[in-house]
């Protein structure tokens, strides 16, 4: 309960202290009697602001050392795998295999992506459309009831989309009932098309061009 008044006392302190200092500055008369009465006040306003300092010193220490350390000022503890998963968001390697996946496309077609780190990819190269969990769930309803992978690759198609980046597995890849059907889609028209790239957690495929199966698309 200690973090709602938090907020009053920083607001509180610098006004208080605007007052005291006027009363300080406010003639000669009677000087020596505000002064007793100012300093307790400023005593115990200096006292507090210390105090709301001291509460909030431990967590800008973690947070100061997690911006420098992995880039996020995310405010709840971490566990060690979420924290390793933070710290490697914006290293170079993460950024730099996004961007190779994105290079096996060809420049200028649209690419569909639904994967965990969509902000690394180069928006100058392709017309780019970000598909994230809630977007997947639409999909889902667009396509409606017993739709198959091909209606999909239609569907997209019809969008004008040449290319599908999707990420299979990793930290943030959402499974549960209310992704299983649209990631299932995914799964089956990734194993029907052409794969341009793969690696152990993304694949991109060519919607234009089919096969029967892409080696490590089914994991």
């Amino acid at each position: 309960m200690i973090r709602y008044p938090c907020p009053v006392l920083i607001a509180v302190c610098p006004v208080t202290m605007l007052f005291i200092i006027q009363s300080l500055g406010a003639g000669r008369a009677g000087a020596s009697h505000r002064t007793v009465i100012a300093s307790p006040m400023a005593g115990m306003v200096l006292l507090c602001a210390a105090i709301v300092l001291g509460l909030f010193a431990k967590s800008v220490v973690i947070r100061a050392s997690r911006m420098v350390r992995a880039r996020t000022m995310i405010p709840f503890v971490l566990g060690s795998d979420y924290q390793r998963y933070f710290e490697s968001l914006f290293q170079h390697e993460a950024v730099e295999a996004v961007l190779s996946a994105q290079r096996a496309t060809a420049r200028g077609q649209v690419l569909l992506t639904w994967i965990s780190l969509p902000f690394h990819l180069d928006f100058t190269r392709n017309p780019i459309v970000s598909m994230d969990s809630p977007g997947a769930r639409r999909l889902s309803l667009e396509l409606g009831q017993g739709a198959d992978a091909e209606d999909l690759r239609r569907h997209l198609q019809a969008q004008g989309v040449r290319y599908v980046m999707w990420q299979y597995e990793g930290q943030a890849v959402r499974r549960g009932p209310e992704y299983g059907p649209t990631f299932g889609l995914f799964r089956s028209l990734a194993l029907r098309s052409e794969a341009v790239h793969r690696d152990n957690r993304v694949v991109v495929f060519d919607l234009a061009a089919q096969r029967k199966r892409v080696p490590g698309a089914s994991r």
